[in-house]
């Protein structure tokens, strides 16, 4: 009895360690998503980014605004990550769509406004994308990283930088004033 009280316990912990809001994204433009009150924007970074790995793929990531990317094979659909296979001639995979994406905001200890991602699914060949955004004042121009390919499943980018679609003006390379973890409600 005394386990499964304290296995509670530290269920009821976790639960309340891990916090995070779905955004909505907005109806008109797909760059935008808002969060009670607060509201991201992404159209201004320099779309689209192109990686290239040590197996010899490519990978075009497209902005969520326009996301026309040409993925042969995938002609009609709004492809956000086309993969190309440089190893096997006329090989494409679809790595996410534009429509549906799923915008968060999480933070393993409480709300912070300053790491967001978006989802991009394609669910006919169980592949996604996830774009990580971290805000990062020491950075001016942003930074794209492909961090890595789950093979067949997940590719995972980071973008960092100062001013990368936050939802507070960026003319500074400080957070708003009284931005801090302790005061961020959403």
């Amino acid at each position: 009895m005394i386990s499964i009280i304290l296995l509670s316990c530290i269920l009821v912990f976790l639960v309340n360690l891990i916090n995070g809001i779905q955004l909505q994204v907005d109806r008109q433009d797909a760059c935008v998503a808002y969060g009670n009150g607060t509201v991201y924007n992404v159209s201004s970074l320099n779309w689209p980014f192109v990686f290239h790995d040590t197996r010899n793929y490519t990978y075009t990531l497209a902005s969520p605004c326009q996301p026309n990317l040409q993925c042969p094979g995938y002609e009609g659909t709004e492809v956000i990550l086309c993969q190309e296979d440089h190893n096997t001639p006329d090989i494409y995979y679809n790595g996410g769509e534009a429509k549906n994406a799923v915008w968060t905001v999480t933070n393993m200890w409480g709300w912070d406004p300053t790491t967001w991602s978006i989802l991009f699914f394609n669910g006919n060949d169980w592949r996604m994308t996830n774009v990580t955004f971290i805000v990062n004042t020491s950075i001016q121009e942003p930074e794209i990283t492909f961090i890595s390919e789950y093979p067949y499943l997940q590719y995972d980018i980071l973008i960092t930088g100062a001013c990368i679609g936050q939802p507070w003006p960026c003319n500074n390379n400080n957070l708003p004033d009284g931005l801090v973890k302790e005061n961020i409600y959403f």
